[in-house]
């Protein structure tokens, strides 16, 4: 039988680490329901993240349109590296300028 005292932080670590396991499996369809569904920019790069990390290019630069069409600087950042890398490099200058005129400093080249 455990001590009464020490049940506490025991159930606080289970359930921690249950949740922790949940959010490992489930991470990008939980950032994938708030880009599609909240129209959250931040969430679409993560997604697009995520797909550019897996080599997935076509759907990180789909994600990665959404958060640049949501105004978020980083996603148009990175729309336009995805853009250099499947070599467009119009859309890339075009992506990076919108980027930089957004505040990212970094596309300011």
């Amino acid at each position: 039988m455990i001590p009464r005292r020490m049940r506490r932080p025991l159930y606080f670590t289970l359930a921690l680490g249950f949740f922790t396991a949940l959010y490992a499996i489930y991470k990008e369809d939980v950032y994938i329901w708030f880009c599609e569904n909240e129209g959250n920019a931040a969430s679409c790069t993560v997604v697009g993240m995520i797909n550019e990390k897996n080599k997935y290019l076509d759907s990180a630069r789909f994600y990665y349109q959404k958060s640049c069409n949501g105004e978020y600087a980083l996603g148009c950042f990175h729309l336009g590296e995805v853009q250099a890398l499947l070599g467009d490099k119009e859309a890339s200058a075009l992506s990076h300028k919108s980027a930089c005129s957004m505040g990212h400093v970094s596309s300011c080249r």
